[in-house]
């Protein structure tokens, strides 16, 4: 399976101007594909259904809580942790504080800036394709082995067939009475 031409799906939750702008530019990237929203509710009925592997938050668009609730919902849906990328920085200190707790894998400061949100994407993404590519080759090998392992116990049985003597014909088998040789029984001779 081949992760690079996958597009990754991006929530971006951010004012109507910049949702639009932001939906642009990740779009032009071609590594993602976006679904912009303007409200905390759109982002958390979004996400179930989207999946998303990158939630961007326009600093001030969400509170604390909201983040948490936003990750933890992506969290949820898509079985793995969800990175946050927040532009519009510096967060305010209470934010900063909880960084770490947030889930949050970078901060853009300044206006939306495509490129810069772009380059802090990429390697997150860049990350989750290189623990799916050893995920897949984990089980590529773990299934090669066990394929070996059945290949071996076939070759085996083959080999056990061929080593089993035929039928003795001069031993009698366990449990049948011997009826004595009758010679009238055999067919007449023409």
């Amino acid at each position: 399976m081949a992760t690079e031409a996958v597009k990754r799906p991006v929530l971006l939750l951010a004012s109507p101007a910049t949702a639009l702008r932001g939906s642009v530019d990740l779009l032009a990237s071609g590594v993602v594909s976006v679904k912009a929203v303007a409200t905390v509710k759109e982002a958390l009925t979004s996400i179930p259904m989207m999946r998303p592997a990158v939630l961007v938050i326009e600093s001030g668009a969400a509170q604390s809580a909201h983040i948490v609730a936003a990750r933890q919902l992506a969290e949820l849906s898509a079985s793995r942790k969800v990175p946050i990328v927040i532009v519009g920085g510096p967060l305010d200190e209470a934010t900063e504080s909880k960084r770490q707790s947030l889930g949050i894998a970078a901060v853009i400061d300044g206006a939306w800036n495509g490129a810069a949100v772009i380059e802090a994407i990429k390697p997150i993404i860049e990350e989750m394709d290189r623990q799916l590519r050893e995920k897949q080759a984990a089980e590529d090998a773990r299934m090669g082995a066990a394929r070996k392992q059945n290949q071996i116990r076939e070759r085996l049985a083959q080999a056990a067939q061929k080593l089993r003597p035929p039928p003795s014909y001069d031993v009698e088998p366990v449990g049948r009475e011997r009826k004595p040789f009758d010679a009238q029984a055999l067919p007449p001779e023409e």
